[in-house]
This record gives structure tokens, sequence and C-alpha cells, in this order.
């Protein structure tokens, strides 16, 4: 109703990790579509925003509405039970590496990808930064959606919102999988109506959670990894450095990532961080997402919207470097298919805070209650 109404959709969608929020915002993306509109999603990250782009290709393909199909003559109901006619849904990535469309095989020029959203042949554009850069034009742009939204300065968000206003102000959906404590929502975002999912999908099982000493960790947890494995599962191992420090003392991703292939040749390994190349970064993703890598070593990149249902298993290092909100999203990258995952967090030096933070983890799963 906000978004048939005749003022712009101002509004907070918060929810815990995995409750859904990606669904809300395909169906909000649509009704833009339906609308003769289009819609944008912005994202901190590179895989964070591929992974919107290729949740939401998938979606369109079960739902018959993804290219190449015939052009219908406007586009119906998406909704309805037997639409009037379809058409299908266009929609294109944009970072800073390359552009992507569903209606064309592989990655395409920047500057094809910006005319066709200029023109409005794409309906729906996901990115990074990449779309609020002074050459990103729409055609007519209904919503805007902003993931992870804490991690943009308040300029940026409206220069998203900003891009297209021969068309009046379009509508501004924030959505965050951080829950907020209600006191800090009414100081920081009281220009906004706050929409809050608080169930979690049927037949999702809570992830186990257990707090380990790091000093002796590596041979059990080399027996879980395997055991993981073996099952037909894959594995996550999260680490705070992407190299070795002298400064400090932590678990680096390159040392552990050496460290298992030597302990595991039977297995493969991957290894994504921060510094890689982003070819590389979508290259490691793809083949965890096709099975392909059995265990992947990453720094807090996949901290948020990597959706891999296979994974069953999270190890953290040094859990004591990460805060509570971090640790919950790391931990929600797991137990999101029928099984049941398992989170390990490993303390090497903990402080009386940390402490805290772990044994809150390990009692509870409830990222409300956390934030509180």
């Amino acid at each position: 109703s906000d978004m048939a109404a005749p003022t712009p959709l101002h509004r907070l969608l918060q929810g815990e990790v995995g409750s859904g929020k990606t669904v809300v915002v395909v169906a909000a993306l649509l009704t833009s579509v339906e609308s003769g509109h289009q819609g944008a999603v912005m994202a901190p990250t590179e895989v964070l925003a591929t992974q919107h782009y290729l949740g939401t290709e998938q979606a369109l393909a079960d739902a018959g509405l993804a290219p190449p199909t015939v052009e219908g003559t406007g586009t119906g109901s998406l909704f309805a039970a037997e639409p009037v006619s379809e058409r299908p849904v266009r929609i294109g990535l944009f970072t800073s590496s390359r552009v992507t469309v569903n209606f064309r095989d592989g990655d395409v020029g920047r500057a094809e990808g910006l005319a066709w959203l200029a023109d409005g042949t794409i309906d729906i554009a996901f990115g990074t930064h990449a779309l609020i850069q002074p050459d990103v034009d729409f055609h007519s742009l209904g919503i805007t959606v902003v993931d992870e939204q804490h991690r943009f300065g308040v300029e940026q968000r409206v220069q998203l919102r900003d891009r297209d206003t021969a068309h009046g102000m379009p509508d501004l959906l924030l959505m965050t999988a951080t829950p907020i404590p209600r006191t800090y929502v009414m100081a920081l975002y009281g220009d906004l109506e706050v929409s809050t999912i608080a169930t979690m999908p049927p037949g999702r099982s809570p992830v186990a959670t257990e707090a380990i000493e790091g000093d002796s960790a590596e041979a059990s947890l080399d027996a879980v990894i395997a055991e993981t494995v073996a099952e037909g599962r894959q594995a996550f191992i999260v680490c705070p450095l992407v190299d070795t420090s002298d400064k400090v003392e932590a678990r680096s991703a390159e040392q552990e990532y050496r460290r298992l292939t030597a302990a595991h040749p039977e297995l493969e390994i991957g290894l994504l961080h921060g510094q890689m190349q982003a070819v590389d970064k979508a290259e490691a993703m793809d083949r965890f997402r096709s099975g392909e890598i059995d265990v992947l070593v990453a720094t807090t990149v996949i901290e948020v919207g990597v959706d891999v249902p296979n994974a069953t298993l999270i190890v953290v290092w040094n859990a004591e470097r990460f805060g509570l909100s971090q640790l919950h999203q790391l931990r929600g990258r797991v137990g999101r298919g029928e099984w049941p995952g398992r989170c390990v967090l490993v303390v090497e030096n903990a402080t009386e805070d940390a402490e805290t933070r772990v044994d809150a983890m390990v009692r509870s799963t409830d990222g409300f209650e956390l934030a509180e």
C-alpha cells in the first residue's frame, strides 16, 4: 500500500539472517516493473550484489518470467494466477569490474549496459557503488533498494534515489539483516517507517553454536571438516586477517588456506578475500556455489548475503576479534538448507568483553536479543 500511495515509500525492512527479506524485495521490484517503471538494488560488496542478481535471476526463471521469450503486448499482472499476457523481466548487474544481463550471454560493455538502463531495456539493476556514478541514468526509476544500508553514507543512499527525478521521487526501501534495537531505530531512523520480519521460514533448524580454545583446535577441527565433506556438505573457514602480520597475533586466510591444502590433499579448498581481483573472487564464489569447492577459506567478505544451502559448517578463527553483529551474520551463512548448521567459534586470546560476546553467541541464536 505504501508503493501505491501518492507519497514515496520511505521504509526500513529489518529481519533475522535468512528470514526472507529478499523475497519481499523481489516482490516490491516486480510491483514497480508491472507499473511501467524500473527498480534498482545497491549493495555494499560485489559478492552481495552478485548474490542478489543471481537469486532474482533464478526466481524469475522459476516464475517463467526470464528472457528470452516472445514479447507480449504489455505486462499484464505478474502476480495473477493466469496473467493476461506476460513479458520477460530483464535484469542487469553493474559492478566496477563487469556488467552482466540476463538476456545476453557473457559480460557486456559498461556503455552498452548504461544505454539499456537509460532507454528502459533493463527493468531492474543490481550493483555496488557503480550504480551511483555520474554516468548512470535511468529511464523511469520507481523504487530504489539499499541493502546493508548502514554500510553506506546518507549522501550515497540519496544519490541512488536521485538518479532519476524526472518522473517524481522514487520509493526508497532500506534493508538490514543486523537487527537494530528499538531505541536506536527511533534516534537514527526517525524519518523511516520500520517493518520487521520476526520469524524464520518453516523448516529452518537453529544453528548449533559452540566455542573452543584455539591451542589444540586444529586436529579436532580437521576431523570435523573431513566428516562434513564426507557427508556431501560444504564448509566455511573464516579468518580475521588476509595475510600473516608481525603486529597482530591472529590466524590469516592465506596461512589457513596453505595449512588446510597440505592437511587435506583429497579436498578441494578455495580462498576468498577482499584483496583478490574481482574476477578471482567471482570465480571462487561460483565454484563454491556449484559444489566444486568443498571448503572455502575466507575473511569477512562472506559476512552478508552469501546463500549456499549446502554449506552446513562455519569455523570462525579468533572469534574474540569480531563484533557480536559480525559473528551473528557469519553464523547466518550456514543452516540455510534442509540440513542443520554448525558454528564453531575458536577463541585464542579473549578479553573479558570478548568472552561475554562469545558466551552470548553460544547462548542465543536470536538476532534481536543479541542486538539489544
